[in-house]
C-alpha cells in the first residue's frame, strides 16, 4: 500500500516535495514537506508467513519512532497501537475489510471483539479490546459508500482512475496527508486523477497476440483486494518465492482462490505447483503452466493477470510497461 499511496501523494502537488518511501511491504510513506511532516501509516500487513509476528514487531518499531503527525487507519489495531505516541494523529476509517492480521491486542494480549466488516457493502467493523482500554478511535476523515468525507464532515467523490476499493482508502489517506501539508482538498483529488498504472499496476501490456492487464498481489490482503477485480473469463495467476515474493509459499492458503470458481484459471511461475495445489483444494478448475511466456500466449480475448512481485515485475518487462 506505501507505494499507490506515496505516489497519489506525490500527485497532489506539483511544488518541489521530497518523498521518503519506505520498502516495507507493510506500508509506510513520509514527506519532507515544509510545515508538518505527516507519516502515513496504512497496514501491518507483511508477506511472510510469519506475518502474525512479524507485523506487531514492525508497529513497536513504529511506536519507538515518533514523528510530528501521523495519518493512521483506525481500522487496523496494530496501527493505532503504534500510532498512540505520536505528537499528533489523524485517523482515517479506510472502510477495511481485512481482519486477519490481529485477532489479540497488541497492548495487553487479550482478545479483540470486532464488529463484523460488510464485504459486499465495503465497509469495515468497528472493533476493540475486551481487556484493556484499546480501541478504534473516532475518525476524522472516513470512507463511506465510495466516498471520503473530510474533517469538516464535506464529501468528496474521489474518481480515480485505478480500481479498487483499497485505492479510495490509499487516496483518504493522501487526501489527509495533502491538507496537512496545505494543499486543497479539491486540488489534491486532480492530483490524484492523475495516476492510472503507478509502477504498472493496473496496466494494459501485450504479449503477442494477448492483450493482458496486470495486478499486483503481495501477501493475503493484497490478494483479497485483487481478485474482485479480476473480471475476464480466463485468470492468468503468477507465483514466484524469490526473496521479494517471500520464500515460504504457506500464505496461498489463506487465500481465497475459490472465489475464481467458474472461470478458466492458469497457474504460471516458478511455485506454479504448489498454487496449482491450493487451486485443486479450491476446486477451481485450472492449468499449470510455469513458464510466463507460454501461459500468456495464445488467447483471442483479454486476460488479467495477478502476479507477485517477482513475476510482476518480469512481465512489466516483457509486456514493456
Amino acid at each position: 500500500m506505501c507505494g499507490r499511496t506515496a505516489f497519489i501523494a506525490y500527485q497532489v502537488a506539483r511544488a518541489p516535495v521530497r518523498h521518503d518511501i519506505s520498502n516495507w511491504s507493510s506500508g509506510i510513506s513520509s514527506s519532507g514537506a515544509r510545515g508538518p511532516k505527516p507519516c502515513a501509516l496504512l497496514t501491518s500487513t507483511s508477506t511472510v508467513p510469519q506475518r502474525r509476528t512479524v507485523s506487531p514487531t514492525i508497529a513497536c518499531t513504529w511506536s519507538h519512532s515518533p514523528t510530528s503527525v501521523v495519518v493512521a487507519n483506525a481500522d487496523e489495531p496494530l496501527i493505532v497501537w503504534a500510532a498512540q505516541t505520536a505528537r499528533e494523529v489523524v485517523w482515517v476509517d479506510t472502510a477495511t475489510t481485512w481482519t486477519q492480521d490481529a485477532s489479540l491486542c497488541p497492548n495487553c494480549g487479550s482478545n479483540l471483539a470486532r464488529e463484523q466488516p460488510d464485504h459486499t457493502a465495503g465497509s469495515g467493523g468497528d472493533w476493540h479490546c475486551t481487556g484493556c482500554d484499546l480501541a478504534q478511535p473516532t475518525a476524522d476523515y472516513r470512507v463511506l459508500d465510495g466516498k471520503i468525507i473530510d474533517r469538516r464532515q464535506q464529501v468528496w467523490d474521489p474518481e480515480l482512475n485505478v480500481p479498487g476499493a483499497f485505492n479510495i482508502s490509499n487516496a483518504a489517506c493522501a487526501l489527509a496527508a495533502a491538507e496537512l501539508m496545505g494543499v486543497d482538498p479539491g486540488t489534491a483529488l486532480v492530483g490524484m486523477r492523475t495516476v492510472s498504472a503507478p509502477a504498472g499496476r493496473f496496466a494494459t501490456a501485450h504479449f503477442g497476440d494477448t492483450t493482458a492487464r496486470l495486478l499486483l498481489a503481495k501477501n493475503p490482503a493484497g490478494w483479497a483486494e485483487a481478485l474482485p477485480l479480476a473480471q475476464t473469463q480466463t485468470v492468468v495467476l503468477a507465483i514466484d518465492s524469490a526473496a521479494a515474493d517471500g520464500r515460504d509459499v504457506s500464505w496461498l492458503w489463506d487465500v481465497e482462490y475459490e472465489r475464481l470458481a467458474g472461470r478458466t484459471v492458469i497457474a504460471t511461475g516458478p511455485r506454479a505447483q504448489d498454487l496449482a495445489v491450493r487451486l485443486g483444494y479450491a476446486e477451481v478448475e485450472h492449468r499449470c503452466i510455469p513458464d510466463l511466456a507460454a501461459a500468456l500466449a495464445g488467447h483471442p480475448e483479454p486476460v488479467d493477470v495477478i502476479a507477485t512481485y517477482t513475476p510482476f515485475q518480469r512481465l512489466r518487462k516483457m509486456g514493456g510497461v
